[in-house]
């Protein structure tokens, strides 16, 4: 009945597929609006643009296992296994609602793996160390982020959020427990109608933890508390931002990556590739285990990953921080001092 199948049309591609509320009901737990925006992007680009004006029931398992086949040549393991995610719980919800049949679900249908050779993140050189370092030097904003980021290996967007309330100077103590994130905000067809950097959780709840840095670090932030008093709009009360600009209170990710970049620019000129800062992470974990970390204590310090229950216990050990703080600043130093 054709009535029949455009209404399971309707419902499937304008109900489940566009509405925000509907995405978060993907996870067990609320999403990250940008999380439910790229899922949104994913099964637009990925599916109802290559099947659009077919009826969802009619597609089979042959035109999707070709469909997926066509989607190795050119995308990454993790972007087929987002889609694969993505369109099996659709179909999972549409045989239950109405009984349609999953053509996902079936012995003939094997998830392809990409062709596409992953870029993998590489931590940072000893002489890409020192360029990048030797770069910020003389920017008076640059360097204390940059720096701070090199002696604790968080995200760049746990520093960029991180306030006075957060840091103990006399210690060296640092608290981790927001991140900037970016909250997206849809219409009801699921289109894009804002974008706004917010204060949210870490990408982890296991993030949340306490580092310690080293005197090095501790002294460029209070170098960069006496420059921000005088030549920014950075705010000193305990919910203040530790970094802001000459324009704002406070960074956003997309602000900060793009001074950054504009200046190794000028420094070194395009090409440049020092700015990928998650570099910066995989480098500290790296220096970290060559200095003799073990598996709980790089957990610790990078807030990651799989072992939650562990993290449960070691994410607040002030011990295992300070460990992490003196290895890091052992190597750190005999990088500078090379």
């Amino acid at each position: 009945d054709e009535l029949v199948q455009e209404y399971i049309k309707s419902v499937i591609l304008a109900s489940i597929i566009p509405p925000h509320v509907e995405w978060e009901k993907v996870s067990k737990h609320q999403i990250h609006s940008r999380t439910a925006e790229n899922y949104i992007f994913l099964i637009k680009k990925h599916f109802l643009q290559q099947f659009s004006g077919c009826l969802i029931c009619s597609i089979n398992t042959w035109e999707l296992q070709n469909h997926f086949f066509c989607l190795s040549q050119r995308y990454s393991n993790s972007m087929l296994i987002k889609v694969h995610f993505l369109l099996y719980r659709i179909y999972r919800r549409a045989h239950i609602k109405w009984g349609i049949d999953n053509p996902l679900n079936t012995d003939d249908f094997r998830l392809p793996a990409s062709m596409k050779k992953d870029r993998k993140i590489e931590p940072y050189n000893d002489e890409e160390m020192l360029r990048l370092l030797a770069g910020v030097e003389n920017h008076p904003i640059l360097k204390p982020i940059i720096n701070l980021t090199f002696a604790t290996g968080c995200r760049i967007q746990e520093i960029l959020n991180l306030r006075w309330k957060h840091i103990d100077l006399d210690s060296g103590c640092l608290r981790i427990e927001r991140a900037l994130t970016l909250h997206v905000a849809f219409d009801g067809d699921g289109n894009t109608l804002s974008r706004q950097t917010v204060d949210g959780r870490t990408k982890r709840r296991s993030s949340e933890r306490t580092l310690y840095i080293d005197d090095y670090t501790v002294n460029l932030i209070e170098e960069w508390r006496a420059y921000a008093a005088l030549y920014t709009k950075t705010e000193f009360d305990p919910s203040g931002h530790i970094f802001g600009n000459r324009q704002n209170s406070r960074y956003t990710y997309g602000g900060f990556r793009a001074v950054l970049n504009r200046h190794l620019v000028l420094q070194y000129g395009k090409g440049h590739n020092l700015a990928a800062l998650h570099r910066i992470r995989h480098t500290v974990a790296t220096r970290a285990a060559e200095e003799g970390a073990s598996t709980i204590e790089l957990m610790q310090l990078l807030g990651d990953n799989q072992e939650r229950s562990v993290l449960r216990y070691t994410g607040k050990s002030q011990a295992i921080a300070k460990n992490n703080r003196d290895r890091i600043s052992r190597s750190m130093v005999s990088m500078r001092s090379s």
